[in-house]
C-alpha cells in the first residue's frame, strides 16, 4: 500500500460572434491609424491574413470511438480486437501483458494479468483540461479473493489520489470498488464479487467539488473533493505511478469530458456497444476543416471591444486555434496563451502559443496553439493573454480568430 498526498467535445454547424458590429470610426477614444493590411501570401515572403490562414495538415481521429456519437465522449474502447498494435490518434499505443479474450461482457474483452500489464492512452484528463469528467467500464475481477488492493481499472494517478477507478481497502466501508477523490482520499466502497461482471462509473465535478461512484446502480458521493494534477496520460488496468495492477477482464471503456447525470449512468449500464471496432474511425483520414473564422483582408486596429464567440452544433477534434496580433506592425512578444471558455464556465487551456511572422516579416503576429482535444458541441469564448494587442476591425467586430478541427 502506498501513501498518497492530499493535494491535487459534416452535418450541422452554426457559427456566430456574440458582438454587435462597431465601425472603427465610432469607437470610443481617438481613431488610431489603421495598420497595414495583411494580404500577402507565404509564397511572396509574407504570411497570409487571418481569413486565408495556412492550410492545416491532416490529424488523426482523437479516439477509437465510432465518430463520438455521444455528447462529450473522449474515448471509447470496445475491446473487440487485439490490444497488441492498438491505434490511438493513428499511432500504436504502449501496451504490456494485455491479451484478447472472448469472455467479454459484450462480445470480446481484454485480459489484464495483474503482473504488470497495462495499456497507456495519451489522453490528458487533468482537471484543468476537463473540470468535469466521467469514467465508465465493465470489469470482472479474477485476482485473490482476500486481497484488498489497490488495483486500478482506469487511472492517471501520480501520487495525490488523482482520478482513478478500481478496488481499494481505504474507503469508509472497507475493501471494495472505489474511486480516488483527491482531497477526499478514497471514495468507497462496494463489495467485490470475484469472477462477476460489474458496471463501474466515476463522475468528477471539480467545480462542485464532488466525486460520485456508481457500482451496478449503487451510488456513493464524496463532497469537498478537489482533484490535483495527475499524469497527462491514462492507464487502463494499472496505476501509472504505483503499479496496482488489475487482474481480470475489462470491457466497454468510456471516458467523457463532462459529468454524466445519474439517469445517463443508468442508461449507459444497459446500453448496447457502439457499432464500431476500436481501430481508428473513418474520420481519421479526414483533414481538418476551418469551423470558425472571423478574419478578413481589411486594415486592423488593436484593443477590440469583445472577444469572438464560437458556436458549433457538433464536436470537433480541435487541431489548431489562431489569434491575430498585428499590433501596429510590431507583433506581440513575448508570446502568451490562447484558451476557450464554454458558456457553462468550463475552461479549456489556456495553451502556450507558437508564432508565425505577419506581412513584411512582422514577428509574432500570428499566435497559434494545437491542443488536440475533443471540443464538445456548444458555445465558446476565445481568450487571449494579451487582448490589448489582439487585432480586429469593423468587419470582424470582435478580435480575430480562427479554429480548425476534425468533425467527430
Amino acid at each position: 500500500m502506498h501513501k498518497h498526498l492530499f493535494t491535487k467535445g459534416l452535418i450541422a454547424l452554426s457559427l456566430l460572434t456574440a458582438c454587435d458590429l462597431i465601425p472603427a470610426g465610432i469607437l470610443p477614444g481617438a481613431s488610431p491609424q489603421p495598420s497595414a493590411v495583411p494580404t500577402a501570401s507565404p509564397d511572396s515572403g509574407a504570411v497570409l491574413h487571418p481569413s486565408a490562414s495556412p492550410e492545416p495538415t491532416a490529424t488523426p481521429s482523437s479516439s477509437a470511438s465510432p465518430g463520438l456519437t455521444e455528447a462529450g465522449l473522449l474515448l471509447y474502447l470496445d475491446m473487440e480486437t487485439s490490444p497488441i498494435g492498438y491505434l490511438y490518434q493513428g499511432a500504436a499505443v504502449e501496451e504490456k501483458g494485455v491479451s484478447a479474450s472472448v469472455e467479454g461482457k459484450q462480445g470480446a474483452s481484454w485480459r489484464f494479468d495483474g503482473q504488470g500489464s497495462f495499456l497507456k492512452i495519451p489522453l490528458d484528463i487533468n482537471p484543468d483540461q476537463y473540470p468535469r469528467l466521467t469514467f465508465a467500464a465493465w470489469a470482472r475481477y479474477e485476482g485473490p479473493a482476500e486481497s484488498g488492493g489497490p488495483f486500478q481499472v482506469i487511472s492517471h494517478d501520480d501520487g495525490g489520489y488523482d482520478r482513478s477507478l478500481g478496488i481499494d481497502s481505504r474507503g469508509a466501508d472497507g475493501v471494495g470498488w472505489s474511486s480516488f477523490a483527491g482531497s477526499a482520499a478514497v471514495l468507497g466502497s462496494v463489495p467485490v464479487q470475484n469472477g462477476q461482471w460489474v458496471f463501474l462509473a466515476s463522475v468528477y465535478d471539480q467545480q462542485a467539488k464532488t466525486v460520485t461512484l456508481y457500482v451496478n446502480g449503487v451510488r456513493k458521493v464524496a463532497e469537498n473533493a478537489e482533484l490535483g494534477k495527475g499524469h497527462p496520460f491514462l492507464y487502463i488496468g494499472s496505476n501509472p505511478s504505483h503499479g496496482e495492477h488489475f487482474t481480470g477482464l475489462i470491457d466497454e471503456v468510456r471516458v467523457y469530458g463532462r459529468a454524466l447525470s445519474a439517469s445517463e449512468i443508468e442508461a449507459l449500464q444497459g446500453a448496447a456497444p457502439l457499432a464500431a471496432s476500436p481501430q481508428p474511425s473513418p474520420l481519421a483520414s479526414q483533414e481538418p476543416v476551418k469551423f470558425f473564422d472571423n478574419g478578413n483582408i481589411l486594415a486592423v486596429l488593436n484593443g477590440a471591444p469583445c472577444a469572438p464567440v464560437v458556436t458549433t452544433t457538433r464536436a470537433y477534434l480541435l487541431t489548431e486555434i489562431n489569434n491575430y496580433h498585428w499590433n501596429d506592425a510590431k507583433g506581440q512578444a513575448p508570446p502568451g496563451q490562447i484558451g476557450l471558455r464554454s458558456s457553462t464556465g468550463v475552461i479549456y487551456g489556456p495553451w502556450d502559443v507558437s508564432t508565425r511572422p505577419g506581412q513584411g516579416g512582422v514577428p509574432n503576429a500570428y499566435w497559434y496553439a494545437q491542443p488536440q482535444i475533443v471540443l464538445p458541441a456548444g458555445s465558446y469564448t476565445v481568450t487571449d493573454s494579451h487582448p490589448e494587442s489582439w487585432s480586429y476591425n469593423a468587419a470582424s467586430s470582435c478580435s480575430m480568430s480562427w479554429l480548425t478541427g476534425i468533425p467527430q
